[in-house]
């Protein structure tokens, strides 16, 4: 009885310690498994560290190096871009109405422009012109639309603005061209359609 009972006893020891040396490599395992996963963790915080502290000095590199406009120089800005300055010249294709006067010897019309003209500028010359036609009621005072006019008319050099337009929207010509003979079959005030290409304008 005694051997047998021995016998159990060392069975249960080894059983045991064999029970402990599991649990001591599983738990092992188990620190080593976090140490690995907290040193992984470690590393990519690092790494994000050290790029967002990269795109920290990039920026403040940028900022540095980069001068910025401020509002009053950017508002400035917009506003020398959306005007006709003293020096500008621009070149206009425009169809539009006008009327007849000094007895048929003048045609008046308004030209459009795309921006307003600055208030600096003092007088609008007209460089050249690559063509005219005028009509009125279907027919046609001068040129055609197949052939237009290049000669035999005359347009003022100086460009009046048409005063009460440029108080509204500040960028309306008014073009004046004027023919040698009056038409037979117009008066003054008589509405006509006027097409002009290619018309150089100077702002001086």
């Amino acid at each position: 009885m005694k051997k047998e009972k021995g016998s159990v006893t060392l069975f249960v020891l080894i059983a045991c310690m064999f029970m402990i040396i599991i649990l001591l490599i599983v738990n092992i395992g188990i620190m080593n498994k976090n140490r690995s996963e907290e040193k992984k963790i470690e590393e990519i915080a690092k790494q994000y560290n050290q790029n967002e502290t990269d795109l920290d000095d990039a920026y403040k590199k940028a900022v540095d190096e980069n001068e910025y406009l401020t509002k009053s120089e950017i508002l400035e800005l917009i506003q020398e871009n959306s005007e006709y300055h003293s020096g500008d010249s621009c070149m206009l294709h425009a169809t539009t109405g006008g009327f007849v006067m000094d007895e048929g010897t003048a045609y008046v019309c308004n030209v459009y422009l795309d921006k307003k003209i600055n208030k600096e500028v003092k007088s609008i010359t007209v460089n050249s012109i690559a063509g005219v036609v005028i009509m009125q009621n279907g027919k046609y005072l001068l040129g055609s639309l197949n052939n237009m006019a290049t000669d035999g008319f005359l347009i003022d050099e100086e460009v009046k603005l048409n005063k009460t337009e440029n108080d509204l929207n500040g960028n309306f010509l008014e073009i004046i061209i004027r023919v040698p003979t009056k038409h037979k079959d117009v008066v003054n005030n008589d509405a006509i359609g006027v097409v002009l290409s290619r018309l150089s304008i100077t702002f001086n």
